[in-house]
């Protein structure tokens, strides 16, 4: 009986912590992921990277997506948003797959990643902007340029 209880309670919190979620949550937590990722591929392209233009944009990512996460957990902290740890779905199955490549083939499914990742960032974004929440507009608006310069520089790379 106290384990159907115990299970009963663990339950009811995953209930009450996914009824707590918000379009402005859900994007917090979607950016910070995003942002997670961004970092970790990144740091890998610019150790990994073949070519002196995927380890320069493998440190810009690193970088631009560093002090983007630290703009994002300044809103999500005073919201009571979880920071999470862990990367995007994709960008994880991403990294493993980075993992084993090297030179130009780690190259071209890095550039050929980037610009779909970014191409759907972009897309998230632009959605966030219109949604006009007062919590995140600004900085959707903030972000977008440089998703864009970011997925402008992915297609160089990747032709």
């Amino acid at each position: 009986m106290r384990r159907l209880n115990t299970l009963l309670m663990i339950a009811a919190i995953g209930v009450a912590t996914a009824a707590t979620a918000t379009p402005t949550t859900d994007f917090l937590n979607d950016a910070i992921k995003g942002d997670n990722s961004e970092i970790k591929l990144g740091a890998m392209a610019a150790e990994k990277g073949g070519s002196a233009g995927i380890k320069a944009y493998g440190k810009m990512l690193n970088q631009d997506h560093t002090a983007h996460k630290a703009k994002l957990v300044a809103i999500a902290q005073p919201l009571n948003v979880a920071i999470p740890d862990g990367m995007l779905t994709g960008s994880d199955v991403e990294y493993l797959k980075l993992k084993v490549l090297s030179g130009a083939a780690f190259d071209r499914e890095f550039a050929r990643h980037m610009v779909k990742d970014h191409q759907d960032d972009i897309a998230k974004y632009e959605k966030e902007v219109a949604r006009n929440d007062p919590a995140t507009v600004k900085l959707a608006k903030a972000t977008l340029p440089t998703l864009r310069k970011h997925l402008k520089t992915a297609q160089s790379l990747s032709s």
